[in-house]
């Protein structure tokens, strides 16, 4: 049970550090919408959340369908990637998950994005002087 708390806590500050990151280059987010795991409800991130004006949003225990954006890429890289393939090394996982990530945002058409690639609806996001979306509850 300790070290359970232990690897926790280490996650936990592994989302603190992506999260600094990723603000270091376009701020704190409104709000992050995320799952009820372990890493993601324990008091170093939240404090981290409370301390940056970040609204915690967690989804609904068992509702995985709350977070669908989340699940449906867990879905696609899991087929398409992890279990697509017999890895020799780390090397070779990074590599291949790399090349398909560059895929998946540049090339590859989303339906919810009108059949747009991610990086097309980025560009036209970052394009925007300011931005007044937020997550929905």
């Amino acid at each position: 049970m300790v070290r359970e708390h232990r690897l926790s806590i280490a996650r936990a500050m592994r989302e603190v550090r992506v999260l600094d990151r990723l603000a270091a280059f376009r701020g704190f987010p409104a709000a992050l919408r995320m799952d009820n795991g372990p890493e993601l409800v324990a008091q170093e991130l939240l404090d981290c959340c409370e301390h940056n004006r970040v609204n915690p949003r967690h989804i609904q225990p068992g509702k995985p369908n709350h977070n669908v954006y989340v699940e449906r890429y867990n879905r696609s890289f899991r087929d398409e990637v992890l279990d697509a393939y017999v890895f020799d090394d780390l090397g070779q996982v990074r590599e291949i998950s790399a090349g398909w990530l560059r895929i998946y945002n540049e090339e590859r058409p989303h339906d919810v994005l009108e059949s747009q690639p991610l990086a097309v609806c980025r560009a036209l996001i970052d394009s925007k002087p300011t931005s007044t979306s937020e997550l929905s509850t």
